[in-house]
C-alpha cells in the first residue's frame, strides 16, 4: 500500500501548479533553442546577440540562486550588522562571475545546437519530463529532512546532476547505435566538421565557427583513432565532449523548476529568517546589474563583430584562417585549373609508377625470350637459304625473273621467304596485345583515380597550392607505361594488325638489301644475262652458213655453253663468297635482333 501511496503522491506533485509552470518554461526554452539552431546561420547580428545575452542571463539566475542560498546558510552563524555579515550580504562578484560562466556555456550551446541531429534533439526533449520526475522523487526522499529554502536548492542541484548523468547515459546509447566515423587525416576530419555559421552575417561567428570546426575536427580525428583501438573508448570520448552541453541543458531545466518567489531571493538582502526574507524589498542595484550584464554582452558582441570584420579585410587571411591553416592546411596541386589533394596524388603516382614499372619488367622478361627464339630460328635458316641460292634451278629462276621484274624485289622476296620459313611470331603478337591492353587499362585507371583526388568543397584559404603541368604528372608516373604502349611502333610491330612476324622479316630484308653482297648478286645476274645474249649471237652467226639450222644450232650451242659457264661461275662464286655472304646475313640478323631487343627494353 505504501508504494501505491507514494506513486499517488508523486503524480499529485507532478500535476501541481509548480510543475505546470515548469513544463511551460522548459518547453519554451527547448523550442527557442530548436528554432534558433535552425535559423542561427541566417539571423541578423542583433538577434543573435540578444538571444545569447538573454539566455545567458536566464542561466546565470539559477547559478546565482545556489550562491545566495549558500550565503543564507552562512548568514545564520553571523551577527546581523557585523562586518562579516555585510561582506557575506554582497553578491556583485558572484552575479558577474555566474553571468560570465553562463555566457560561455550558452555560447557552447549556440555553436553545438545547430549540429544536433534528431536523436540528440529527442534526448533534449525527453530531458524536460525526466527532470520533473527526478525532482519529485528526490523531494519525497528529502521530505522532513531539510528546511526551506535549503531543501529546494539541494533538490535543484542534485536533480540537475542526476539528470545530466542520465542524459549522458542516453547519449552513450545513441552513440552505440551509430557506426564510428573514420577519417584518413586531421584535415579530412576538419572538412567533415559542420560549420553552420560559415555563411553567417556575423564575421565573428564565422571566425569562431572555423576555430570550433578545427577543435571538432581534431577531436573527431582523435576519437576515430580511438574507435579503431577500442569502440568503448570512442564512446567515452564522445561522451566527454558532449557532457558539457548535456549538463548545460540540465542547468537550464534547473532554472525552469524555480518559482518566481525563489528567484526573487537573488535580489533580496540576507536575513537570519529563512523564507521570511522573501518579503523584504529587493536590492535595486542587483536588479540593475542583472539587466546591465546582458545588455553589455550584446553591445560587446556587436562591437567585437565589427572589429573582426574590419581586421579580416586587412590581410590575405583572417586570424582564424591562419590558425586553421597552421594546423590542418591542405597541400594541393593545381592541375589544369583544378585543385587536387597533394598527398593523395603523390600516393597515387607512387602506386601507378610501381605498377607501371612492374608491368614493363614483366613485358620485357616474357617477350625477350620469344624474340631471341625468333631470331635464332632465322639464323638456322641462313644455310638453307644459301643452299637454295647456290643451286642451278634457283639461278635460272632468277634469270627468268630478271626479264619480267626487278632483281632487287625478287631477291628480297626470295630472301624473306627462305629466312622466314617455319617462323611463327604469333606469340609475340599475343604478348604485345596483352600488355598493350594492360598498359591502356593502367592509364585509364590513373585518370579515374586522379579524378577522385580532386578537392571539392574546400575553401581556397585552406589550400597551400603548387602548380603542376599535366604532362609532368603523367611523364613521372606513367613513363614506363607510355614506353610500353610505344614499343610495337618502335620495333615495327603492330599488335592490332597481327603482323609481327611479317614486320620483323621486312625490317630484316630492308637491312640486308643495304649490304654489299646483294649488289654483287645483282651484278652477277646481269653478267649471266650478257653471257646468254652472247651465246645467242654466236648461234645466229653459225646459222648464216646453214640457213635455218644454223640459227637453232647457234642458240643451242650458246645455251650449252651458257649452262656450263653458269654452273662453273655459280660454284666458283660459292667457293669464294658463301662464307662472306653468310657472315653478312648473320651480322644483319644480329643487328636487327639487337635493335628489336632495345625496343623491348621499355623499362630502361
Amino acid at each position: 500500500m505504501s508504494y501505491i501511496k507514494n506513486a499517488t503522491e508523486l503524480c499529485r506533485k507532478l500535476l501541481s501548479y509548480r510543475w505546470a509552470m515548469y513544463m511551460l518554461k522548459a518547453f519554451a526554452i527547448v523550442a527557442a533553442l530548436y528554432l534558433f539552431a535552425k535559423a542561427a546561420p541566417f539571423l541578423p547580428l542583433l538577434v543573435i546577440g540578444l538571444f545569447w545575452a538573454v539566455l545567458s542571463a536566464v542561466s546565470s539566475l539559477g547559478f546565482a540562486y545556489q550562491v545566495v542560498v549558500r550565503k543564507m546558510h552562512r548568514q545564520l552563524i553571523l551577527e546581523e550588522g557585523g562586518r562579516l555579515s555585510k561582506l557575506n550580504n554582497g553578491r556583485i562578484f558572484w552575479l558577474i562571475a555566474g553571468f560570465v560562466v553562463s555566457a560561455v556555456c550558452v555560447a557552447g550551446i549556440i555553436f553545438e545546437a545547430p549540429k544536433w541531429d534528431s536523436g540528440e534533439w529527442l534526448i533534449v526533449l525527453l530531458s524536460v519530463p525526466l527532470y520533473a520526475g527526478v525532482f519529485a522523487a528526490m523531494q519525497m526522499v528529502l521530505r522532513g529532512e531539510m528546511r526551506q529554502p535549503f531543501r529546494t536548492a539541494r533538490l535543484v542541484a542534485w536533480s540537475c546532476g542526476i539528470v545530466g548523468v542520465l542524459l549522458c547515459a542516453l547519449f552513450a546509447m545513441l552513440v552505440f547505435m551509430q557506426p564510428a566515423a573514420t577519417f584518413e587525416s586531421a584535415d579530412a576530419a576538419f572538412l567533415a566538421a559542420e560549420q553552420p555559421f560559415a555563411q553567417s552575417p556575423s564575421v565573428l561567428l564565422s571566425e569562431l565557427g572555423k576555430l570550433t570546426a578545427l577543435v571538432d575536427g581534431l577531436t573527431a580525428y582523435g576519437m576515430a583513432k580511438a574507435a579503431e583501438a577500442s569502440f568503448a573508448g570512442y564512446v567515452i570520448a564522445r561522451l566527454v565532449v558532449a557532457a558539457s552541453a548535456l549538463f548545460g541543458v540540465a542547468s537550464l531545466l534547473g532554472f525552469c523548476s524555480l518559482k518566481g518567489s525563489e528567484l526573487r531571493c537573488v535580489f533580496l538582502p540576507l536575513e537570519n529568517r529563512g523564507e521570511g526574507s522573501v518579503r523584504r524589498p529587493i536590492a535595486k542595484r542587483y536588479v540593475a546589474l542583472v539587466v546591465a550584464l546582458p545588455l553589455c554582452l550584446a553591445a560587446l558582441f556587436l562591437a567585437a563583430d565589427f572589429k573582426t570584420a574590419e581586421v579580416s579585410q586587412t590581410g590575405e587571411f583572417t586570424m582564424a584562417e591562419k590558425i586553421v591553416r597552421d594546423q590542418v592546411g591542405i597541400a594541393a596541386y593545381l592541375i589544369d585549373g583544378k585543385y587536387y589533394d597533394q598527398l593523395a596524388v603523390e600516393e597515387l603516382m607512387g602506386d601507378i609508377k610501381a605498377r607501371s614499372e612492374g608491368l614493363s619488367e614483366r613485358f620485357e622478361s616474357e617477350v625477350t625470350p620469344l624474340i631471341n627464339a625468333s631470331f635464332d630460328a632465322r639464323l638456322a635458316n641462313v644455310d638453307s637459304y644459301l643452299d637454295w641460292y647456290y643451286s642451278l634451278p634457283a639461278d635460272y629462276e632468277r634469270l627468268a625473273k630478271l626479264v619480267t621484274g626487278s632483281v632487287e624485289s625478287y631477291a628480297s622476296e626470295q630472301f624473306e621467304a627462305k629466312i622466314e620459313e617455319g617462323i611463327d611470331d604469333s606469340q609475340i603478337e599475343d604478348k604485345l596485345e596483352e600488355f598493350s591492353g594492360q598498359a591502356e587499362a593502367l592509364k585509364s585507371e590513373f585518370e579515374a583515380r586522379l579524378a577522385d583526388c580532386e578537392l571539392a568543397g574546400v575553401p581556397d584559404w585552406l589550400l597551400t597550392v603548387q602548380e603542376m603541368p599535366r604532362a609532368d604528372l603523367f611523364s613521372d608516373s606513367l613513363e614506363p607505361t607510355e614506353k610500353l604502349l610505344e614499343a610495337p611502333e618502335r620495333f615495327g610491330i603492330s599488335a592490332t594488325a597481327g603482323a609481327a612476324g611479317g614486320m620483323l622479316g621486312k625490317k630484316l630484308v630492308e637491312k640486308v638489301l643495304k649490304k654489299e653482297f646483294f649488289g654483287k648478286i645483282v651484278g652477277r645476274i646481269s653478267s649471266a644475262l650478257t653471257t646468254r645474249v652472247a651465246g645467242g649471237a654466236a648461234g645466229a652467226a653459225a646459222g648464216s652458213i646453214v640457213p635455218g639450222i644454223g640459227t637453232i644450232a647457234g642458240f643451242a650451242a650458246g645455251t650449252a655453253i651458257g649452262i656450263g659457264a653458269d654452273y662453273g661461275m655459280l660454284k666458283l662464286d660459292e667457293a669464294q663468297n658463301r662464307e662472306i655472304y653468310k657472315q653478312e646475313i648473320v651480322d644483319a640478323i644480329e643487328e636487327q635482333r639487337a635493335e628489336t631487343l632495345a625496343a623491348v627494353q621499355v623499362g630502361g
